[in-house]
């Protein structure tokens, strides 16, 4: 499943707020009032997503969860609108006044409604739905196809380079492969070094005095009166 990047993110967000700037400016100048009932701006609104929900996912029962989050994300960018058109005419109405006003008060606003819902819903929305069924699929299942570090090494080796898969995705999916088929073993602790004792010094033995031998000592006292 492919995120958007961090520059169509960016550009979503400005597309947003460049079409509420152009809402207010366009409702304090009061153009586009078109003779029509207040249903006709929601129903048409709910017709595009029908369409663009079937042309983003296709016949299938996630097309719903689709068109409910673009309905709800309208919902909600028509609140907002609501508000700015509340302050610009000094009143507020409450949430439901708002919402009312930014649904079918203003017709214009509802064109510049659905032309943020869909890029926008489209974008964040419909990649985890539909998943990836092109080049960036076809990359990763060969990735995961891998069964031993070196069909893993054969597989990166005759792999071209796949522009739409951001950087770190692709370092994330093969770093979680290599993982998998090599799990890296944690280091053993290391002993833990004591510090040796200090030496005590020695204690000298007693040395005891040998007794002299008795004929030596006689010989010496003949001598001694001679």
């Amino acid at each position: 499943m492919q995120r958007p990047s961090q520059p169509e993110l960016v550009g979503v967000i400005l597309l947003g707020i460049s079409l509420l700037t152009l809402s207010l400016y366009l409702r304090q100048a009061q153009p586009g009032q078109l003779p029509l009932p207040v249903y006709v701006g929601p129903a048409v609104a709910a017709l595009a997503y029908v369409i663009a929900s079937f042309a983003l996912i296709g016949v299938t029962v996630r097309v719903l969860i689709l068109f409910a989050a673009m309905l709800g994300a309208h919902a909600v960018y028509a609140f907002i609108m609501g508000c700015g058109f509340g302050l610009i005419r000094g009143q507020t109405g409450g949430a439901l006044g708002a919402l009312t006003e930014g649904l079918i008060a203003y017709p214009p606003a509802v064109l510049l409604q659905m032309a943020f819902v869909v890029p926008a819903v489209g974008l964040l929305l419909a990649p985890r739905l539909r998943g990836d069924t092109g080049p960036v699929a076809e990359w990763l299942a060969d990735l995961e196809a891998a069964q031993s570090p070196e069909e893993l090494a054969a597989a990166l080796a005759a792999t071209e380079t796949v522009e739409t898969l951001l950087p770190e995705e692709a370092l994330k999916a093969i770093v979680a492969k290599a993982r998998a088929l090599a799990p890296v073993e944690e280091p053993e602790a290391a002993p833990e070094v004591t510090e040796p004792a200090e030496p005590q010094p020695a204690e000298p033995e007693p040395v005891e005095p040998q007794p002299s031998e008795p004929a030596q000592a006689e010989g010496n006292d003949n001598a001694a009166e001679a």
